[in-house]
């Protein structure tokens, strides 16, 4: 058996929490969480899921005790269960829907495991294996004791077989002891034995004793005939007492319903939908005078607010404005930035002219002396065309002579080439078989358009299913209207909707039914009225106690609390008939309900057939149109489909025989062009290839080459005249560079004169002195940009914000001219975000007014549905006002009312009248005095009690008589004696039936010991050896036995064959033993018995990483035959578990 799923619903301190448990093969779930996670709660829960919630569970300090419930789902072989557990003493399993399990339903899952059974053999936790060692160490003498207690999980089995053993010594033994408790009876027998001897009797005594006890019992019996007159007496007042209420009752209410006279009967509900209906008004009325209270106000308020619409209309341009600031708010604190840079420049031009080596002087001067811009400029062209001149000059010249030896090269060319000419009749036939193009695809694609337009139309034509017709066109074949078949088709689909709802209504019929038969049958379980003859047994009851007690066979000192318990008893039966009146008439509430279901589910199943009917029709119909079609056993519902597949598979018929078209067209045109080609290559006398690919090659290459060789020829001729040209060119070329340089060198001087420079300065100097003019000209740009672009325009900005301050106050507030710009701005500013806020306002007041107005309406409306709810009741009172109905209400109630009384008066008079009819009853009531039966029952009770007293002393006087006697008979001495006697007996029984016990119990769990070692020890030491190797890393190789020791020793072998005892290992190493043990001993039954999950709780605490890992190996074989659920508390051992099971490995991380 294994759990796939723990739901804690209400279980210590988890509420709602769910733990999946996904099978593996390695079925082993790690559930890790801090301390007050929950893990011993989950452990707890699982014990309590399985067996049962104890009734003192500690796990009820979150939710109560009567609340806690868990749930589960377990599985077993092929079976499974979903169940939940309750907190009950019985009954305490339900399946998942809730309904009531059997208490031996988990039976088929745990076998004939309990619940201690399963904690001692499935639960192992860090104490019970620390205990488990020391037992060990406390056994180590007797390796039985050892393997028992570690297989079952209990401990300290020496101590309890030491205690049996002991306690039957003091019991009893061969050799006879005061001390042990058999023969101490055995001497208190023979004392009361002698004493009983000695006593004796006197027979005159006797007689005189026997002769009053006599007397006393006459007398008692005629006290006892009186008081059962009494008690008849009483009984018939009673009778006539306990029904006289419901006799009047009865009466009463019939003569009221006589006087109500005719009364219209109303509906049982009328009262409350009459009263429902005016509360509504009532509400509704109410609402909606608030509601044009709130539009008035709401008026109110939008009369208050007053836009400022000046402000508004310039809104863009406050606006900006107000933007403006923004942006014009540090140009006066650039513009002084913008002046110290213009002197940082002017400080640079300073430098440049004492570089020139000019004197100082201010800018007028310094504009003089600098050379103008186009001088300046024709000295820098004439400087960077220098070197330009010079590699002219030499280039011109070596091109000269290269362009001769080109000329000489193009005429030997042109003498070597060959001549070919091309018929106009094989350009022509070329050009029609190259506007095929690619005619071996397209001759495919045309195969594979005839291929995929022949599949689809099969497609289209399996798609018709079995209605195929011939394929004439759509206007050959006379198909239905398509309105016709829709609105044939729209009352099939609605006949269906209709069928379902009401079947549907016919099942919540059904289930309304079986709900209210159930709601009956319970009702009559729980309600159930007392009937007459459990009156009847009981008052038979309490007379055979009184009668035992006249008769004297029960004294009265000892039956007088009976007989009036029973008295009780009798009298409170028959009030609970008279009080189950109420219920009877809520049990034919539920009838009559019932009933009217019953008509309900009659009257659906008359509208099914009505509707079957019709659907039957609207298939006739359907059926003559499919018919004239061609296709009867075609569906109404698949018509529409039918028809578009049907104009789909005439399309499809057309687009193949299209593509056959243009398949063959393909095909003449190839055949075509293959003959053209062939006639005019033969002219030109080359050999002819046998298809048209061939063809084509064939003829472009002659026309490729004749094309080739007449462009060969035209470029050679073009390009010699274009070399005699350009060598003439280059000729003049080196001449003009020639004349270009000596045209320079007279430029060059005339441009130094005009700088004001010596004429012998070179070209690398003059670009010294350009840069240093440049530098100049660019810092007065400099400046020149600074003042009129910057400084002109930041101070022009300032200019216009003041001028729109201006303007903007003279236009909306005369009042602010005399103030600041910057404060102007802001002014206007915050005036046009309160006109916003006012416009806005506004308008939000008008759509409340708006809304107010839509729910008014909404009002009014209810108020009309509520008042149209009232009149069927008018009409049925046949009332004209609410008033009346009100009046007619109440007698209808009232007269309903009267009706119920009566049948329950009735039926309670019947209930309390021991079975008499109501005539008879009515009969007594009317023929008794009321008013004299209190006061005759107080006289009968006054005479009971003195009966009864009387009663009390003659029992007092024959017990006083009876005990004179015995007294006599025996003496006090010989019952003495013989109670002394019946006590040592008894004495001796208890002791040799303990030592019986005690002794058996002893010897058995010897035996067992014994023989679980004898068929246990071979397999589950071997076992138990393996795992204790793999859990101490290979320290010890495994378990052996001494047996030459007496008694044999259990021992551990080391790998070097060195034997360590059980006193010699560490107490870890004792742990890990007692855990190998257990582990062997729980796979050894695994095998032979039900597999439960096994819980490990934390065993790991005292162990190293390494040795960790060695235990999660060992219990991991152990999942691969049960269940495992691994709780700890160390989140370290995580990795250790992956690296064992993988990443799939089930860690459940448990919240703090």
């Amino acid at each position: 058996m294994r759990i796939n799923r723990l739901d804690l619903h209400r279980y210590g301190k988890f509420t709602d929490c769910s733990l999946t448990l996904p099978a593996a093969p390695c079925d082993f779930h790690m559930l890790v969480g801090a301390n007050e996670a929950g893990k011993s709660t989950i452990r707890a829960a699982i014990l309590d899921l399985l067996f049962g919630i104890e009734a003192r569970s500690t796990y009820d300090f979150l939710h109560p005790r009567s609340e806690l419930r868990l749930a589960g789902s377990i599985t077993h072989a092929a079976d499974s269960l979903d169940f939940q557990r309750l907190r009950k003493s019985s009954k305490s399993l339900l399946d998942a829907a809730g309904q009531p399990l059997g208490d031996d339903a988990l039976l088929p899952f745990l076998g004939n495991s309990e619940r201690s059974f399963f904690d001692q053999m499935f639960a192992l936790d860090h104490l019970r294996l620390i205990r488990g060692g020391n037992e060990i160490l406390n056994a180590s003498n007797d390796i039985g004791r050892i393997l028992f207690q570690s297989a079952a999980g209990i401990g300290s089995l020496g101590a309890v077989r030491d205690q049996l053993e002991a306690e039957a010594d003091k019991l009893w033994a061969r050799r006879h002891a005061r001390d042990r408790a058999y023969y101490a009876a055995k001497d208190e027998l023979a004392v009361a034995e002698a004493e009983l001897k000695r006593a004796t009797m006197r027979t005159r005594d006797w007689l005189d004793a026997s002769g009053k006890v006599q007397a006393l019992q006459d007398r008692m019996a005629g006290l006892q005939d009186q008081v059962r007159a009494l008690e008849t007496e009483r009984a018939a007042l009673e009778r006539v007492r306990r029904v006289a209420p419901s006799v009047r009752a009865h009466q009463g209410s019939q003569q009221e319903l006589a006087a109500l006279g005719e009364v219209i009967q109303l509906p049982a509900d009328a009262g409350a939908s009459l009263a429902a209906a005016e509360r509504e008004m009532a509400s509704a009325t109410t609402r909606q005078k608030l509601l044009v209270e709130r539009a008035g106000q709401l008026q109110a308020l939008l009369a208050t607010i007053v836009l400022d619409d000046a402000v508004l209309a310039c809104a863009a341009d406050i606006t900006a404005l107000a933007e403006r600031r923004q942006q014009t708010r540090f140009h006066t604190r650039d513009i002084d930035k913008r002046q110290q840079e213009v002197k940082v420049h002017w400080q640079d031009i300073e430098a440049c002219v004492r570089q020139l080596g000019w004197p100082a002087g201010d800018e007028d001067h310094l504009a003089s002396r600098l050379p103008p811009a186009p001088v300046r400029s024709s000295l820098a062209a004439l400087a960077r065309r220098h070197a330009t001149l010079e590699l002219a000059l030499a280039a011109a010249t070596d091109a000269a002579h290269q362009k001769a030896r080109e000329v000489e090269a193009i005429e030997a060319d042109l003498a070597a080439l060959p001549t070919l000419v091309i018929s106009p009749s094989l350009r022509a036939a070329l050009e029609t078989a190259l506007r095929l193009g690619d005619f071996r695809a397209a001759q495919q694609r045309e195969e594979g358009r005839v291929a995929k337009a022949e599949r689809e139309l099969h497609q289209a034509e399996s798609r018709l299913g079995a209605w195929k017709t011939d394929l004439s066109p759509p206007g050959q074949l006379a198909l239905p209207a398509a309105a016709q078949a829709e609105r044939l088709l729209r009352r099939a689909t609605e006949n269906e909707a209709a069928q379902t709802a009401l079947r549907q209504r016919a099942l919540e019929v059904a289930a309304e039914i079986e709900s209210l038969e159930l709601a009956t049958t319970q009702f009559r379980r729980a309600h159930d009225p007392v009937t007459s003859g459990q009156v009847a047994d009981a008052r038979h009851v309490r007379d055979a106690v009184w009668t035992a007690i006249r008769s004297g066979g029960a004294a009265l000192t000892d039956s007088a609390a009976i007989y009036e318990e029973h008295v009780e008893t009798a009298d409170r039966l028959a009030d609970q008939r008279h009080a189950k009146a109420h219920e009877a008439a809520e049990l034919q509430a539920k009838l009559d309900d019932a009933e009217r279901r019953h008509r309900q589910a009659e009257q659906i199943a008359e509208r099914l057939r009505a509707l079957a009917d019709e659907a039957a029709t609207i298939d006739g119909e359907w059926a003559a149109q499919a018919a004239a079609l061609g296709v009867p056993t075609l569906p109404l519902a698949a018509f529409e489909g039918w028809q578009e597949a049907r104009a789909a598979t005439l399309r499809a018929a057309d687009a193949a025989l299209q593509a056959r078209a243009e398949q063959q067209q393909t095909a003449d045109a190839v055949a075509r062009a293959q003959a053209a080609l062939r006639a005019a290559i033969a002219d030109v006398g080359v050999a002819l290839p046998s298809d048209l690919e061939a063809l084509i090659l064939a003829a472009r290459h002659l026309v490729d080459e004749a094309a080739a060789t007449a462009t060969r020829r035209a470029e050679l001729t073009r390009q010699l005249a274009a070399a005699k040209s350009a060598s003439a060119d280059l000729a003049r070329r080196r001449d003009a560079a020639d004349a270009a340089l000596a045209d320079w060198q007279e430029r060059w001087q005339q441009g130094l004169r005009s700088a004001g420079l010596a004429g012998d300065t070179d070209v690398g100097t003059l670009e010294g002195t350009l840069k240093l003019f440049d530098d100049i000209d660019d810092k007065r740009q400099a400046i020149r940009e600074l003042r009129q672009a910057r400084i002109a325009a930041m101070q022009k900005d300032l200019d216009d914000f003041r001028s729109e301050c201006r303007r903007l106050a003279d236009l909306l507030a005369p009042a602010m001219v005399g103030e600041s710009p910057d404060e102007t701005a802001r002014r206007l500013n915050a005036r046009l975000l309160q006109a916003r806020d006012d416009a806005r306002e506004a308008a939000r007041l008008t759509g409340e007014i708006a809304r107010a107005g839509e729910q008014i309406a909404e009002v009014a409306g209810a108020i009309d549905t509520a008042r149209a709810a009232v009149d069927p009741l008018l009409r049925l009172a046949r009332a004209t006002s609410h008033a009346d109905l009100h009046a007619a209400v109440t007698r209808s109630d009232t007269a309903r009312a009267l009706s119920l009384s009566a049948a329950a008066a009735r039926r309670a008079a019947e209930e309390a009248g021991d079975g008499l009819p109501l005539a008879a009853l009515a009969a007594a009531v009317d023929a008794t005095d009321m008013t004299q039966v209190t006061v005759r029952l107080a006289e009968i009770a006054r005479q009971l009690a003195s009966e009864r007293e009387l009663q009390v002393t003659l029992a007092a006087e024959l017990a006083t008589a009876g005990t004179s006697l015995a007294r006599i008979a025996g003496q006090d001495d010989a019952a003495r004696a013989e109670a002394a006697r019946q006590q040592a007996l008894a004495s001796m029984a208890d002791a040799a039936e303990r030592f019986i016990q005690v002794h058996t119990a002893g010897r058995l769990l010897r035996w067992a010991i014994d023989r679980y070692r004898e068929t246990r020890q071979g397999p589950m030491l071997a076992r138990a050896g393996e795992i204790f190797c793999r859990l101490t890393l290979g320290s010890f190789a495994k378990l052996t036995v001494d047996f030459e020791a007496r008694p044999p020793l259990l021992e551990g072998l080391r790998a070097d064959g060195r034997t360590v005892g059980i006193g010699g290992m560490s107490e870890g190493t004792r742990d890990q033993l007692y855990l190998a043990l257990r582990l062997a001993a729980l796979e050894m039954h695994i095998s032979q018995a039900c597999a439960l999950p096994f819980i490990a709780d934390d065993l790991f605490i005292n162990y190293d990483d390494v040795r960790a890992r060695a235990g999660i190996e060992a219990i991991a074989d152990l999942s691969k035959t049960t269940q495992v659920i691994f709780l700890s508390h160390h989140p370290h051992l995580v990795p250790a578990v992956r690296e064992v099971f993988g990443d799939a490995a089930n860690v459940v991380m448990l919240g703090g």
